[in-house]
Protein backbone atom coordinates (compact mmCIF):
# COMPACT_ATOMS: atom_id res chain seq x y z
CA UNK A 1 0.00 0.00 0.00
CA UNK A 2 2.83 2.59 0.53
CA UNK A 3 4.69 1.68 -2.85
CA UNK A 4 7.41 -0.58 -1.83
CA UNK A 5 8.35 -3.57 -2.95
CA UNK A 6 8.47 -6.76 -0.73
CA UNK A 7 9.84 -10.23 -0.63
CA UNK A 8 7.82 -12.71 0.80
CA UNK A 9 6.82 -16.75 0.84
CA UNK A 10 3.87 -18.44 0.43
CA UNK A 11 3.69 -19.27 4.27
CA UNK A 12 0.41 -18.39 5.76
CA UNK A 13 -0.87 -17.07 2.40
CA UNK A 14 1.63 -13.97 2.43
CA UNK A 15 1.93 -14.86 -1.47
CA UNK A 16 -1.87 -13.51 -1.82
CA UNK A 17 -0.88 -9.98 -0.86
CA UNK A 18 1.44 -9.54 -3.52
CA UNK A 19 1.02 -9.53 -7.03
CA UNK A 20 4.10 -11.49 -7.90
CA UNK A 21 6.78 -9.44 -9.91
CA UNK A 22 4.17 -5.99 -9.91
CA UNK A 23 3.88 -5.23 -6.49
CA UNK A 24 7.16 -7.72 -4.84
CA UNK A 25 8.89 -11.44 -5.48
CA UNK A 26 6.93 -14.14 -4.12
CA UNK A 27 9.97 -17.01 -3.70
CA UNK A 28 8.77 -20.53 -4.11
CA UNK A 29 11.93 -22.03 -1.79
CA UNK A 30 11.44 -20.36 1.69
CA UNK A 31 15.61 -20.09 2.60
CA UNK A 32 17.58 -17.18 3.54
CA UNK A 33 19.31 -17.78 0.14
CA UNK A 34 16.23 -17.20 -1.96
CA UNK A 35 14.47 -14.42 0.20
CA UNK A 36 18.28 -12.74 0.18
CA UNK A 37 19.09 -13.44 -3.73
CA UNK A 38 14.90 -12.07 -4.08
CA UNK A 39 15.78 -8.77 -2.18
CA UNK A 40 18.90 -7.92 -3.99
CA UNK A 41 17.49 -8.39 -7.19
CA UNK A 42 14.66 -5.80 -6.09
CA UNK A 43 17.81 -3.21 -4.81
CA UNK A 44 19.56 -3.67 -7.99
CA UNK A 45 16.19 -2.95 -10.45
CA UNK A 46 15.00 0.40 -10.29
CA UNK A 47 12.27 -0.10 -12.94
CA UNK A 48 11.06 -2.84 -10.79
CA UNK A 49 10.80 -0.59 -8.08
CA UNK A 50 9.17 2.68 -9.61
CA UNK A 51 6.44 0.20 -10.92
CA UNK A 52 5.59 -1.11 -7.13
CA UNK A 53 5.79 2.60 -6.32
CA UNK A 54 2.92 3.37 -9.04
CA UNK A 55 1.23 0.16 -9.36
CA UNK A 56 1.47 -1.31 -5.74
CA UNK A 57 -1.24 1.34 -4.11
CA UNK A 58 -3.88 1.00 -7.04
CA UNK A 59 -3.53 -3.08 -6.73
CA UNK A 60 -3.79 -2.89 -2.55
CA UNK A 61 -7.04 -0.70 -2.75
CA UNK A 62 -8.53 -2.74 -5.85
CA UNK A 63 -7.81 -5.96 -3.49
CA UNK A 64 -8.21 -5.09 0.05
CA UNK A 65 -10.20 -1.93 -0.66
CA UNK A 66 -13.53 -0.64 1.22
CA UNK A 67 -15.17 -0.17 -1.59
CA UNK A 68 -14.04 -3.69 -2.83
CA UNK A 69 -15.38 -5.13 0.59
CA UNK A 70 -18.80 -3.43 0.64
CA UNK A 71 -19.28 -4.71 -3.31
CA UNK A 72 -18.24 -8.29 -1.97
CA UNK A 73 -20.98 -7.97 0.75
Amino acid sequence: AMGLPIVTTQAFGAGEAVADRVTGLVVRRDTAKTLANATISILKDLSFRERARTEGPVWVQQRFGFERMIDDT
